[in-house]
């Protein structure tokens, strides 16, 4: 993005051209009517067609199982999110290897 750039179109032009799709998952995220219902929903569809693929990172402690992520796998492991983990090198290293 440059300065300048129109936000929207930014980001919904983004969106349509990534290949990949990283949700990083917070309560802040959940909580952002633009993050969670209009780039989480656009990626959400995009992952559905075929076109896209989506992941979810959970990074801190959320409620994200009562969202229609719920029936997607999760990292890292087990849903975790990284924040708890007792060394978030560990965390971020289990993240990296889910997605790749």
């Amino acid at each position: 993005m440059l300065a300048g750039d129109h936000l929207d179109w930014t980001i919904s032009a983004e969106l349509d051209a990534a290949d990949v799709v990283l949700l990083l998952l917070s309560p802040d995220f959940l909580a952002s009517d633009y993050c969670y219902r209009i780039e989480k929903g656009r990626a959400l569809i995009r992952h559905r067609q075929g076109t896209a693929r989506l992941i979810s990172v959970i990074l801190r402690p959320c409620d994200w199982t009562h969202t229609d992520l719920a029936g997607f796998i999760m990292t890292p492991k087990d849903g975790k999110a990284i924040t708890t983990w007792p060394n978030r090198d560990e965390a971020f290293l289990d993240a990296t290897k889910s997605i790749r």
